[in-house]
């Protein structure tokens, strides 16, 4: 069976998506992109990312590579092999889970701390993007009651000349959401992806970093948090049963307010997998869009190098940057960031953008 032109290939070496032929065969997806030789995908490799606008894939054979497929080559799939969706997609999947998660009240309890943690990629997979959006808008709008959003022409103009190295980095058009960015008003460096592709840089990360590159591998590491919905998954991790509530709700506000009583919004901490994967993704994604990897180790270094100066303040003055406090080694991130190598590839954005970028909360 043929999917014609109803199916996208991203190979994780170009930041765009071309056009390939899909044959559902009796044990594997075969493709057929122009130009190169025939992959296959077998069933027991593929993973469901989300089923936002058709089908979105991965596969443990090629791991690099992403695939949407129509709906109409999504129904062949699940006639030829329905157990790839077990943990994907369908409404009445979606429905037996949440049922099961919040059915009785003698049972809120192992939800709350056991269930929904162990649940929380699943729940990820099956929650529809529109409602990763809302949630993430509405978390945003709680974060910047702590982290105050710069705002001013020459944050506007800051947020509009990052926008072309965001756009390198991340191309909407093929993505589940539109990307959102701002600068926040704190001295603290640090970057924060939230749900539905919200992201924020603070005023301390552009202050510390030093090259625009840096800049860039911050955002790549962002960036594919976004992309593997990392957010979402450590929100129902940490305060599953409040943000299920929310979900089931229609958004009545007491989940949020669960979540923000269990200060998971000022956090949303990922675990180390989720992280080293951050980091592997944002190596590809910076090498694909013809940005230096070794900026990812430099931007470390350089916030390595800020934590360490800290070092003199008293107990509770300190406020560690997440990408330091709550994430793998840093000097193992440093080695393999490092190991990627130089690769001669020109500046990520002029000095006069990258100049405006670092002016953002100056007004």
């Amino acid at each position: 069976m043929s999917g014609g032109d109803d199916a996208l290939l991203f190979d994780g070496r170009s930041a765009g998506a071309r056009a390939v032929d899909v044959e559902v065969s009796g044990d594997a997806l075969i493709i057929h992109a122009p130009g190169e030789d025939v992959r296959e995908w077998p069933y027991s490799t593929l993973e469901v990312l989300d089923r936002g606008n058709g089908l979105r894939l991965r596969s443990s054979a090629d791991p690099d590579s992403r695939l949407r497929l129509s709906n109409s080559l999504s129904d062949q799939l699940f006639r030829a092999a329905p157990k790839v969706f077990s943990s994907g997609g369908r409404n009445r999947d979606q429905l037996a889970l949440i049922a099961a998660l919040t059915a009785g009240a003698a049972a809120i309890g192992a939800v709350l701390f056991i269930g929904v943690p162990l649940a929380a990629r699943p729940l990820t997979l099956i929650t529809p993007p529109s409602a990763e959006t809302t949630l993430g808008a509405n978390v945003s709008g709680q974060l910047a009651l702590i982290y105050p959003r710069c705002e001013g022409p020459r944050a506007q103009a800051a947020e509009q000349a990052a926008r072309p190295v965001l756009d390198r980095l991340y191309n909407s058009q093929f993505e589940p959401f539109e990307l959102s960015f701002h600068f926040a008003d704190t001295p603290v460096p640090n970057a924060m992806a939230l749900p539905g592709g919200y992201v924020m840089a603070t005023r301390g990360l552009i202050e510390t970093l030093d090259h625009p590159d840096q800049f860039a591998a911050v955002m790549a590491h962002e960036i594919a948090h976004v992309r593997n919905r990392d957010a979402l998954t450590g929100l129902y991790r940490s305060a599953g049963l409040g943000l299920l509530l929310d979900l089931v709700t229609g958004g009545s506000g007491l989940g949020q307010q669960i979540i923000l009583l269990a200060g998971q919004a000022t956090s949303l901490q990922y675990t180390r997998a989720q992280e080293a994967r951050a980091d592997e993704d944002a190596l590809r994604l910076l090498e694909a869009s013809k940005i230096n990897p070794t900026a990812l180790a430099e931007a470390f270094e350089r916030m390595q190098t800020w934590s360490a100066g800290q070092e003199t303040a008293g107990p509770g003055e300190i406020d560690l940057p997440e990408w330091l406090s709550s994430h793998p080694d840093t000097d193992k991130r440093i080695e393999r960031a490092r190991a990627v190598g130089d690769k001669g590839f020109a500046s990520s954005l002029s000095q006069e953008a990258w100049e405006t970028i670092r002016n953002a909360c100056s007004d």
